[in-house]
């Protein structure tokens, strides 16, 4: 099966819906709000293209497969023992904060280490001046 990509347009309309949690440009990430509707609907015999169009989901943004796909991972989930869960932000979307976290404290660093030089640089040029400003 190859792999969709959204454009910018349906990713804007996509994002838009309160029942998206947040997508990439191939994937969407539904929200447990989402996720509860679509069992309550399958319990109520619901097709699968119905919930998503109950959901305010354009069906041009998703094939039958994804669709079903969707549905099915929605309702394994749902009947593990851990149940329905909150969908989590992406390890690799920390790891970036993470590393900027540190670009930024390393700027800052480098630039009181440049302020420090410079007063260094001045006390030493002032030490051998007295009270006048004379040279000794």
């Amino acid at each position: 099966m190859r792999r969709r990509y959204y454009t910018d347009n349906e990713k804007t309309e996509i994002l838009a819906n309160p029942y998206t949690f947040r997508m990439t440009d191939t994937q969407v990430f539904f929200t447990l709000e989402f996720k509860k509707l679509v069992v309550k609907e399958k319990q109520n015999g619901l097709s699968n293209r119905k919930i998503f169009e109950k959901a305010g989901y354009d069906n041009d943004f998703f094939s039958v497969d994804v669709r079903d796909g969707v549905v099915k991972r929605i309702l394994t989930e749902y009947n593990s023992e851990e149940g329905l869960r909150v969908p989590q932000k992406p390890k690799y979307a920390r790891t970036i904060a993470k590393k900027k976290h540190r670009e930024t404290e390393i700027k800052e660093l480098e630039a009181r280490v440049d302020k420090l030089e410079k007063m260094i640089e001045f006390l030493k040029k002032t030490q051998f001046v007295d009270k006048h400003g004379r040279k000794p």
